[in-house]
């Protein structure tokens, strides 16, 4: 399944000290509204395969710890992005002006 085809998106909050990043989770659930899709939001303490993979949505986007949907994408059955690259995804962004790693401030 591609990320192109998602229409139904969990965008994943991350609980832990640090990883809380609401205010970007909302962003990207305002983001897919615009294009047409639907993103629910998924606030957990712990991301796993185990605890997210069973969800009924297309693809996953990751606010919680960056290093999840770089280090361990592939763990995942359905597609787990960086909010840059659903923007990019969507067309709001273009790979042309650099990949931005995704980093908690």
């Amino acid at each position: 399944f591609s990320v192109d085809d998602a229409k139904i998106f969990g965008i994943l909050i991350g609980e832990k000290p640090g990883q809380m990043r609401r205010n970007l989770a909302i962003r990207c659930k305002r983001l897919l509204e615009k294009h047409g899709k639907k993103g629910y939001l998924l606030a957990l303490d712990h991301v796993g395969p185990e605890l997210i993979d069973f969800y009924p949505v297309d693809a996953f986007v990751n606010t919680a710890c960056p290093r999840i949907a770089i280090d361990d994408a592939v763990k995942y059955a359905k597609p787990l992005i960086t909010p840059f690259e659903l923007e990019v995804a969507l067309g709001e962004k273009q790979w042309e002006t650099g990949y931005q790693f995704d980093e908690i401030p």
